[in-house]
């Protein structure tokens, strides 16, 4: 009986060993493909693959001439009188030269609103209008000079789901920068002003993003921001999230967020993917 039971309790560690031992091999695997990709993304600084989401800081570099890069997410919103999924949201960019960038965006929104207090919320959905935009640079960063660019984006109010349309053609402009303030650190900030063609007054804005990128294939972020009307209350707001790079020119996001306007908070979760092609070279 004893004998059978050491029996017993020697195969039932070896089995036990087996299994760690594939657990241990799994995670070394794992380790080498992330230092593999790590390796390769170093060696591509003259292909240096730049995405302007998640977040609400732009950062102030181009996508090449030859390249297409397509930023595609889905956005939760949710506040006390409002749920709203934005499916896709979704911009395109690629190089007009060495000098300037072409932005498009648009987003799909499907939304359940509560009108008053004693309406039923009232579903609506479609796409807005459309935004077309340019980006800029005119400062290299240098000590502590910050990389500088200046975008500036027109949306066109003949296009798009007539409930989100504006009344007249909307246009903001912004002034971007960026410090790298090491090899893992970086700093982010924005300050534009925006009309949205729904009203003749601006809204003027910033946002501040910290960045920490531990490796060459993940990075964190935390971030602030503000949108401030002439005529109405300002909206206050912060996000956070993570970043991680499939290949060198493809990468997928996840952040989440809050904002606060008067008493009222207005809660946030993000998910994106975002791709470059390149055009071969002859």
């Amino acid at each position: 009986m004893e004998l059978g039971l050491v029996f017993y309790t020697h195969a039932l560690n070896c089995k036990y060993y087996n299994i760690l031992k594939i657990i241990q091999k799994t995670i070394w695997v794992l380790v080498g493909q992330v230092i593999s990709l790590s390796l390769a993304l170093a060696q591509e600084n003259d292909n240096f693959f730049t995405v302007d989401r998640p977040g609400v800081a732009d950062l102030p570099y181009l996508v090449k001439p030859g390249q297409f890069q397509f930023e595609a997410g889905l956005d939760y919103v949710q506040r006390e009188n409002l749920r709203r999924l934005q499916i896709p949201v979704f911009q395109f960019r690629t190089g007009l030269g060495a000098k300037a960038e072409l932005r498009v965006s648009l987003r799909h929104i499907a939304q359940d609103s509560l009108q008053d207090e004693i309406s039923p919320y009232r579903w609506s959905s479609g796409i807005t209008s459309p935004v077309i935009g340019i980006k800029v640079p005119f400062v290299k960063e240098k000590g502590i000079i910050p990389e500088i660019a200046l975008m500036s984006n027109l949306t066109i109010p003949f296009i798009g789901e007539k409930e989100y349309r504006p009344k007249s053609a909307g246009h903001d402009i912004y002034l971007l920068f960026n410090n790298n303030l090491s090899q893992q650190w970086s700093l982010n900030y924005n300050l534009g002003a925006i009309w949205e063609g729904i009203q003749a007054s601006a809204i003027w804005t910033y946002s501040c993003c910290l960045s920490f990128q531990p490796t060459p294939s993940v990075g964190f972020f935390i971030e602030h921001y503000a949108f401030i009307p002439e005529e109405e209350s300002a909206e206050w707001g912060g996000d956070a999230g993570i970043t991680c790079l499939l290949s060198p020119k493809s990468q997928v996001d996840l952040s989440a967020g809050i904002s606060r306007v008067q008493d009222k908070n207005l809660y946030f979760v993000s998910a994106g993917i975002s791709c470059r092609l390149d055009k071969k070279k002859k």
